[in-house]
């Protein structure tokens, strides 16, 4: 089966705000096929993001994860994976959250989404407990075709078509027997175009100095390995 295969990457930003050091990540997905057009691509998008004045400041750090885009370039497509070990069934399914407390519902009102950013919860049981694990996977349907964005995200989850992006972009040989969907973790408006360098997630974090900040980049080392 034939997938497009994209890069993508979450941009690390030092925010100064009344005293306060504020780590914020923005996920993109990259047009990058080798290591030398990735650092210009995000260094591009980056430093044009640099800001200061009086009261505010942010400063583009670096890279903070890099990871694989699955296709379609569009509606259903797996925007990176995080995984959790020795986790239960049971673990997984208390990152569960009713639909009207999802944050599309309670802080968005006023929010005009091009797309929807969907976090979907699976489980793998293992016989050994240490190999049993949560997934969460990040995909986006298009807010032109999605009356029913909950309806239509559980949909997409469970299909075949998704199940294969997933399995496509496995390193960790799970068996496929094993992996069962839980549901899903939120549902987040996107205001802008994910698919012309407009990020699809955007998470902060207060720290206590500018050092625990910088430690959250990646190496180049890491970086360098994605692209082998």
């Amino acid at each position: 089966m034939n997938f497009v295969k994209l890069t993508g990457a979450s941009l690390l930003f030092l925010k100064k705000v009344n005293g306060k050091f504020i780590a914020e990540l923005r996920s993109y997905i990259l047009s990058s096929k080798t290591y030398d057009d990735f650092f210009l691509e995000v260094n591009t998008i980056g430093n044009n993001q640099n800001e200061n004045n009086s009261n505010f400041s942010i400063e583009y750090l670096g890279v903070e994860d890099i990871f694989a885009v699955i296709g379609p370039i569009g509606n259903g497509a797996l925007l990176g994976r995080t995984t959790i070990w020795e986790q239960t069934e049971d673990d997984a399914k208390e990152y569960l959250v009713p639909e009207d407390k999802y944050t599309y519902v309670l802080g968005q009102k006023d929010v005009t989404p091009k797309w929807y950013l969907l976090t979907g919860i699976f489980h793998v049981t293992e016989k050994v407990k240490s190999n049993s694990k949560i997934i969460f996977c990040l995909s986006v349907l298009s807010a032109d075709i999605t009356r029913d964005i909950y309806k239509n995200a559980l949909s997409l989850f469970q299909s075949e078509k998704f199940i294969d992006r997933l399995i496509f972009s496995d390193y960790e040989n799970f068996d496929i027997t094993n992996l069962k969907f839980i549901g899903i973790e939120d549902i987040v408006k996107i205001p802008g175009d994910i698919f012309n360098k407009f990020p699809f997630e955007n998470i902060n974090k207060e720290f206590n100095s500018t050092e625990e900040i910088v430690d959250l980049l990646a190496t180049e080392e890491e970086i360098k390995f994605f692209f082998e």
